[in-house]
């Protein structure tokens, strides 16, 4: 093709067209350019489209995130909602000096117990890595990071991990310690199906002493209003979390259509 060109211009020249000529070389030069946008445009196609790869992989590594972060907060959730119930029958039972049963020591021991919220942040991880302008959706963007750096992050200092002064477990254990001691004569059957164990029971050493305790009910008052805060906090996280994996669904459909 350059040697057509060549030969058309060469034989232009021993004519004497320069007129022509000029035409010519004009209309080679508009080609030319023609041509250079072409290719650059095509590479920018293609450069698109290997970054629009990238981004629907960060995007379905960031579902995987935020639905196992929802399966573990749904969890914690219903334990602390049944952790809430039975601390409010407990305050009931020690305050009005209800006679001791049975279930009493099992009840102490749920009081006291919270969770930790663990997210999944792999994919998130894997955005920080390649570069958040990855997300081609400003709006998108600004909800992925809303919901992994300020949702996730508040929703894992309330654990008990992290939060010390909004915790049962460091309210309530001083009493447990106090007033438990191991029952030899009894034995207790795990009905764990991961893991069977037998051990010895959790027996409270003297119930009327307990009953005695002056701030023991104010504790689990405490551990109730924390408890109550703590699953505002979570309830919270689990809407953030469909309304992103629902944001996140339909840009997926968007790229798959485009």
């Amino acid at each position: 093709m350059i040697k057509f060109f060549r030969h058309i211009r060469k034989d232009l020249m021993e004519k004497n067209k320069t007129g022509k000529y000029l035409k010519y070389a004009i209309g080679e030069i508009i080609l030319v350019v023609i041509g250079i946008l072409i290719a650059l445009q095509i590479n920018n196609w293609n450069e698109d489209k290997k970054e629009q790869v990238v981004e629907k992989k960060i995007l379905r590594e960031l579902l995987i995130d935020l639905e196992i972060s929802k399966r573990d907060l749904e969890n914690d959730i219903k334990v602390n909602k049944r952790y809430q119930i039975t601390a409010e029958a407990l305050k009931e039972h020690l305050h009005f000096k209800k006679a001791y049963h049975d279930s009493i020591e099992e009840m102490l021991i749920s009081s006291s117990s919270i969770t930790q919220f663990t997210p999944r942040t792999t994919g998130y991880q894997n955005l920080n890595s390649v570069g958040f302008s990855i997300i081609s959706n400003d709006s998108l963007r600004k909800q992925i990071s809303n919901v992994f750096e300020n949702y996730f992050e508040h929703a894992k200092l309330r654990g008990r991990e992290f939060n010390k002064t909004e915790n049962a477990t460091e309210d309530l254990t001083p009493y447990l310690t106090k007033h438990f001691k191991v029952d030899f004569d009894s034995e207790y059957d795990s009905n764990n199906s991961s893991y069977q164990y037998t051990t010895h029971k959790i027996k409270i050493r003297d119930y009327q002493e307990l009953l005695n305790e002056k701030h023991l009910v104010l504790i689990i008052q405490k551990s109730i209003y924390d408890r109550a805060s703590k699953l505002i906090t979570y309830i919270s996280t689990l809407k953030k979390i469909n309304q992103v994996s629902g944001m996140i669904e339909q840009e997926l459909k968007r790229l798959e259509n485009d």
